[in-house]
């Protein structure tokens, strides 16, 4: 149970204060325990408080926020919960009465906790300054002591984040009086009235007076002002002596403050400078800040330099510039002429001894250049890669070419380390597929993957680019071309695995083919190849090849390929015949005719070179004889024929004359699937799929034994 009341306590205490070295309360609470339903009810009452209870809230608020003080540094403790628990046990009156002498002991324990740091690191400097800004809130705080109830309290965030409640400032705001009005610092607020500076506390009232023509926010219990001179002004107005040969000051963290002297030199003082007369830094033609208000840039005449906020020199002015990288943490350091790299340690990673460091690259990497040639530098390690001739950019595999001094290429990674030593003529970009041609010096080619294996051996004379498909054109060598002496090169299409797909023929060699792996599909099927013939450079041919497993379908090329049925049949043309081959580029029927019609049922209307047509069958053989001047389709197994004159018949599928092509017309109606014929008197005679008459079937019989007759 009392555990519960400690977690419950804490996640209140925490949820409504932060420390000033800008640790959150709520990323406290989320590390210690969850939040509680007595949090959530404070939250509300603070919220809709009362303006008479205003007071009595604030001093609660107030003891709440400094407790963090007193109970807690950088850890939590549980002896230190226990005085929470005692604190919130006390009644409203005993907060009241008692906030004098809670003020006079935080005060006391905050002074102790100042003297007990004696070290000078940076951790302690922030840890000294947040106990310095406290001391100076408590002073604030001494105006909660009396109640004053004409005064409006809201509730508000100061400008370090410490959730107050104090006098309303929002209100100020609306006065034509009032040409700025801050929110608090340390416990006051800056103010500008009638055009001067001052500064008010918790409760509202005029601590410093408006009488400054210049003002900076509190910094550790002082605030620069200026009055003709520049002074630091303490919270209760008290002045120091002014600060000398100062002619213009800003405030900015820790006690310290930058300054423009009279002489135009610029220096960093803290609080004590009225009194010691000396300057945390040395003077310079220009202070400027640099990095998250530790870090300033100084400039004396040309040369620049680095020191930190306590003054201290990171860097002497001696270099020419010091300016970011695209990379946050890291700058680019100059010194006669050439560059180097720093970080955020402040210490000098890649010596200023080169000539250009580029910007840095996705992989946290930049091209370093001197004499030698260019090199890599990666941030993290800050390692140097070799030298070499030229280096290309890093791809989406995360490895770059180089080339050395003997001109010859290899491949790098983003770890800088040598993927493929230097032993390729050249290497090409690297595909979609991670793939990249590589040629050896003596000129033999193949494909190396990102990873530096050899995907494909070097045997081809040169090596094309691989399409989307993954196929690429390749020349290889050929002894004795066409039976003659001498060798020759000829085009092959190989795979991404190296396997050849198209490969030499006699006839390749003979016209002289050359090949184009093109992106385009037929019948979204096949990957169209195409074909350039030396003999014929105006005539386009086309090989075909399976998309799906690679296959070649055709094994010679065709000037048109066309489908010609639901089956996958394909009609082929070269020199102006056609023929027929099916899906896996079998050849059913040479291209030889002078026409093939689509398939429609049963049979191929054709056309041969003496321009008669007959029909071929799904084998793309001969079926009906190639008699006829016109034909048209089967369709329900008859097909119109004319053996010329302007005379049509129909045959059935064995080329039995069902209707003697002695009739002016033959029409099919497809909804009754019956053929209308007529005769030369426009009589009308309906044969049905069956080959019979339906209508004047006696005439029809008629005409049909004379053309019989007359055969």
């Amino acid at each position: 149970m009392k555990n519960g009341i400690y977690y419950t306590l804490f996640s209140i205490l925490l949820l409504l204060c932060t420390d000033f070295d800008g640790l959150t309360a709520q990323n406290l609470t989320e590390k210690a325990t969850p939040k509680s339903e007595t949090t959530e009810e404070l939250i509300v009452t603070a919220k809709s408080i009362k303006p008479a209870d205003a007071m009595e809230e604030a001093r609660r608020r107030f003891k709440m926020l400094f407790n963090i003080y007193r109970d807690f540094t950088i850890t939590i403790d549980t002896l230190a919960l226990s005085t929470v628990v005692d604190m919130t046990k006390k009644d409203e009156e005993t907060v009241k009465s008692d906030f004098g002498t809670y003020l006079d002991k935080m005060n006391a324990t905050l002074t102790k906790k100042v003297e007990k740091i004696t070290s000078n690191t940076k951790e302690t400097q922030k840890e000294r300054s947040r106990y310095l800004a406290g001391l100076n809130t408590l002073k604030s705080a001494r105006c909660l002591q009396v109640d004053k109830t004409t005064q409006n309290f809201a509730q508000t965030r100061d400008m370090d984040n410490n959730l107050l409640m104090a006098f309303d400032l929002e209100a100020l705001r609306h006065s034509s009086r009032y040409g700025q009005v801050e929110n608090y610092r340390e416990g006051f607020a800056r103010i500008r009235k009638d055009q001067v500076y001052g500064f008010l506390n918790l409760c509202g009232e005029e601590v410093v007076t408006c009488q400054y023509e210049r003002a900076e926010p509190f910094n550790l219990g002082k605030a620069l002002v200026k009055r003709v001179d520049w002074f630091l002004v303490d919270a209760e107005g008290n002045e120091t002596e002014p600060l000398e040969n100062v002619a213009d000051a800003k405030a900015l963290r820790q006690g310290i403050s930058w300054v423009r002297m009279t002489n135009n030199k610029e220096a960093l003082i803290d609080n004590n400078y009225a009194t010691t007369k000396v300057s945390l830094s040395q003077y310079y033609d220009a202070i400027d800040s640099f990095y998250n208000k530790e870090v300033f840039k100084v400039r004396n005449g040309k040369k620049i330099g680095l020191i930190g906020l306590d003054g201290k020199t990171i860097f002497d002015a001696i270099y020419d510039n010091i300016e970011p990288t695209n990379l946050s943490g890291v700058y680019r350091i100059y010194q006669n002429k050439t560059v180097g790299l720093l970080d955020t340690t402040w210490a000098i990673r890649v010596s200023p001894t080169y000539e250009s460091i580029s910007d840095f690259n996705e992989f946290g990497i930049a091209t370093v250049k001197d004499r030698r040639g260019l090199a890599y530098t990666r941030t993290n390690t800050y390692k140097m890669s070799k030298f070499y001739l030229s280096i290309s950019d890093f791809n989406e595999f995360g490895v770059s070419s180089m080339r050395n001094e003997g001109n010859l290429y290899g491949l790098i990674d983003t770890n800088l380390n040598v993927v493929v030593l230097p032993k390729y003529g050249s290497i090409g970009n690297f595909n979609d597929l991670g793939l990249a041609s590589a040629c050896y010096p003596d000129g033999k080619c193949g494909f190396i993957k990102y990873d530096g294996k050899e995907q494909i051996k070097a045997n081809y004379e040169s090596v094309g680019s691989f399409n989307k498909h993954g196929l690429a054109v390749a020349q290889t060598r050929v002894e004795d071309c066409d039976g003659k002496n001498g060798s020759c090169t000829v085009d092959v299409i190989i795979d991404r695995n190296g396997n050849t797909v198209v490969p030499v023929s006699d006839e390749a060699i003979k016209k002289k083919w050359r090949y184009k792996a093109t992106d385009s599909l037929h019948v979204d099927r096949f990957i169209i190849v195409k074909v350039i013939n030396n003999e014929s450079k105006n005539i386009s041919s086309f090989l075909l090849i399976h998309k799906t497993n690679l296959q070649l379908i055709t094994s010679v090329p065709y000037n048109s390929i066309s489908p010609i049925d639901i089956l996958g049949n394909l009609r082929v043309e070269s020199n102006n015949k056609w023929g027929m081959i099916d899906s896996t580029g079998k050849l059913l029927a040479k291209p030889i005719y002078q026409e093939i019609k689509r398939f429609n049922d049963s049979y191929y209307p054709a056309q041969n070179d003496k321009g008669k047509w007959g029909f071929l069958n799904k084998k793309g053989k001969p079926q009906i004889a190639f008699e006829y001047e016109d034909v048209r389709n089967f369709r329900f197994g008859l097909a119109p024929v004319s053996q010329g004159k302007g005379k049509w018949g129909l045959i059935n599928r064995f080329n039995a004359k069902i209707v003697p092509c002695n009739f002016r017309s033959v029409q099919l109606n497809e909804a009754e699937t019956k053929f209308h014929i007529k005769d030369e008197n426009d009589t009308v005679f309906i044969i049905n799929e069956n080959g019979e008459c339906e209508t004047n079937c006696s005439l029809f019989e008629k005409l049909r034994a004379a053309a019989n007759k007359a055969n």
